[in-house]
Order: structure tokens, then C-alpha cells, then sequence
């Protein structure tokens, strides 16, 4: 809906001019439904109000927004100043490329960058190696999730006696590692192995020659989850598939397989404040 249109136009606004009542109930009409700057108070518009020209500008002490998206347009930004920062973002996630293990460690005749085109993530040259990659988590938050991606490279025959497994951990500043999981299941150091697949072609899901297709695993973090990083460094690590039907036994130039990222998920974040 556009703007009030005017009642009488300018020249008939003159001195002696005498309102109708139609005049009077146009004003009321329009006065009523217009928003109080000073005293304030809730509005229902029936369409957006779309604000132009030189914009608007807010200056007290909180802006508050209960909508369900803030959606600036496209190329737009959200500027903040100095040491400005979003207040509260109660549940993120966010993306851990593992390539970046192999430049933190040395795995030189364990591990490798992928050879897949499509991943930046790294692929192992042994059966049963460790990647272990630290993982940079917001303090205070929740971790609820670690979800590793990974792609079956060899055409397998039989599924590993020894699947892949997973794990997320904490080291406090003694070097003391602490589990994150805890259940039916689970290792004593946090180790959780792939659920078996129901058959060899569901595990390979597609392999060989690189066009294998992406498979995912969802490890539960509920125990020492409350993120301290004043006391603690946080962990993600794997161990590749080993034992008998191990891509190791294939031959023909078998590759290892490719574990590309993991997706963190966490809650309570209560401050994004750079750390």
C-alpha cells in the first residue's frame, strides 16, 4: 500500500476555508492509523514497508527482531563496527576441512591430498592409519554433532572386518584426552565405528575411479560437550578401514578412501564475539 494520499490539496487549504465532515473523518481516518514515533506501540501492516530514499538509522540501546529471517538483498552487507559482534546465535554450524591435518602433522606415507577432483579433503595410503585434526569450536557453545563425509574410493569385495571409525575428543593443558561420547556402543576413548552396511554394494556406494559417491556419518556428542577454551583443545580424529576386504587386499591399484570434512553442530551460543 503506498503512502496517505493527501485530503484536499494545497490551494484549498486557505484561509476561510471551512472543513466538510468528510474532511475531518479523511484526517481522524489517517491519524489513527499512523505510527506513534514518541510513545510507541505494535503495528500489523497489511503489505511490507519498504523504507528508501536516504534509509534509516537507529540509534537506542537495543533493536530487536522477532522475524524469522534478516534478509539483506543481493551483493548487500550487514556492517558492524568496531568491536561490534552478533549477540546471540543459539545453534550453528560449521564446515572443518581435513586437508589442513596434513599441514599441521606430519602423515608423509600414511595419508594424502585426495586425488578426487571434486574434494579438498584428504585419502589414505594404508590400512588402518589415524588422522587426527584439531578443530577451532566457539567457547561456551554446545557440541551436539560431528558429521564426517567420506567417499568409498575402491571397488570393495567384501566389506573390511575392520570398518572406519570416528571420534571426537578434548585434550585439557596436562594432555589428559577426554571423550566427548559416551553409550551403548561407544569405545572407552570415544571410538565409534561405522554401522555396518547391509551389503558390499551399499558400502561401496558407487566407488571406483573417483566417482564414488558421498557418504556421510552423524557421531553424537554428549558427554564433556560444553566448549572451554581456556582449559581445553578440541579434536576430531579416524582411523581407516583395515583387516581382511581392507582396500589393501583388492590389488589392481586399489586407493585408499577419502574423507573430505566434517560438519560441527553446536547450541547456546550466547556471544559471537571474534575469539
Amino acid at each position: 500500500m503506498a503512502h496517505f494520499t493527501r485530503t484536499l490539496p494545497d490551494a484549498t487549504w486557505i484561509n476561510g476555508y471551512t472543513p466538510t465532515g468528510a474532511n475531518l473523518d479523511s484526517l481522524d481516518g489517517k491519524t489513527v492509523k499512523a505510527i506513534n514515533g514518541d510513545g510507541g506501540g505494535s503495528w500489523s501492516p497489511a503489505t511490507a514497508i519498504t523504507i528508501g530514499g536516504a534509509g534509516i538509522r537507529m540509534v537506542g540501546a537495543t533493536l530487536g527482531m522477532n522475524a524469522g529471517n534478516v534478509l539483506p538483498a543481493a551483493g548487500k552487507k550487514i556492517r558492524f563496527g568496531n568491536s561490534d559482534y552478533f549477540k546471540k546465535a543459539y545453534a550453528v554450524s560449521h564446515m572443518v576441512a581435513l586437508s589442513d591435518a596434513i599441514h599441521q602433522q606430519d602423515y608423509r606415507g600414511q595419508w594424502r591430498i585426495s586425488t578426487l577432483l571434486t574434494d579438498s579433503g584428504v585419502q589414505s595410503m594404508r590400512a588402518g592409519v589415524k588422522l587426527r585434526q584439531q578443530i577451532r569450536v566457539h567457547d561456551g557453545a554446545a557440541l551436539y554433532l560431528a558429521r564426517f563425509y567420506y567417499r568409498i574410493y575402491a571397488t570393495h569385495v567384501s566389506i573390511p572386518s575392520q570398518l572406519p571409525q570416528f571420534r571426537v575428543f578434548r585434550v585439557g593443558m596436562t594432555g589428559v584426552e577426554e571423550p566427548m561420547a559416551s553409550g551403548v556402543g561407544i569405545g572407552p576413548a570415544g571410538w565409534v565405528t561405522l554401522t555396518t552396511p547391509a551389503n558390499v554394494a551399499a558400502y561401496n556406494a558407487g566407488s571406483g575411479g573417483g566417482g564414488s559417491a558421498v557418504q556421510s556419518f552423524d557421531y553424537t556428542i554428549n558427554a564433556n560437550n560444553v566448549v572451554d577454551i581456556s582449559k581445553y583443545r578440541y579434536y576430531v580424529e579416524i582411523i581407516e578401514e583395515a583387516g581382511s576386504g581392507a582396500w589393501t587386499t583388492i590389488g589392481g591399484g586399489a586407493q585408499g578412501n577419502d574423507y573430505s570434512h566434517v560438519l560441527l553442530g553446536s547450541t547456546s551460543i550466547t556471544d559471537m564475539r571474534f575469539q
